[in-house]
């Protein structure tokens, strides 16, 4: 009698869509809360605009990988989309040296136009939390 919500979890019970019991089944974890206050920060403090095509073609690199076993550990993994950077594909390398799939790249840039791992400007060329590096 005491915990009436068990009942409705249970595997006899359809009264739910699967959708929804597939939703409420799954806990979120801290890391999952985290990245999305993370994810909800910036793009509620977003004070700049993005980059434009043309400024992200003149200061990026796009390039083809062609072997992922010559690549540093570190760029094996597109840090936007979370997925492995495979051979054939085309990555794009920022300012920073920060290299991401090219289509990932182009997409974070164009609503914020700072490296997604270390904040760098790509168009003004100083980090997220400095004015200007050089005077």
């Amino acid at each position: 009698m005491g915990n009436a919500s068990s009942t409705t979890d249970e595997p006899g019970n359809r009264s739910r869509s699967p959708q929804a019991a597939r939703l409420q089944a799954r806990e979120v974890t801290p890391l999952e809360l985290l990245l999305l206050r993370e994810f909800v920060e910036q793009h509620l403090q977003q004070s700049r605009d993005g980059a434009s095509a043309g400024e992200i073609e003149q200061r990026t690199a796009a390039w083809t990988v062609t072997d992922v076993g010559k690549l540093p550990e570190e760029l094996r993994t597109c840090c936007v989309c979370l997925e492995d950077v495979c051979a054939g594909q085309p990555v794009r390398t920022l300012p920073c040296l920060h290299t991401f799939h090219a289509q990932c790249a182009e997409e974070w840039l164009k609503k914020k136009k700072t490296c997604p791992l270390c904040q760098f400007d790509i168009v003004d060329g100083a980090d997220g939390g400095s004015s200007s590096q050089e005077a």
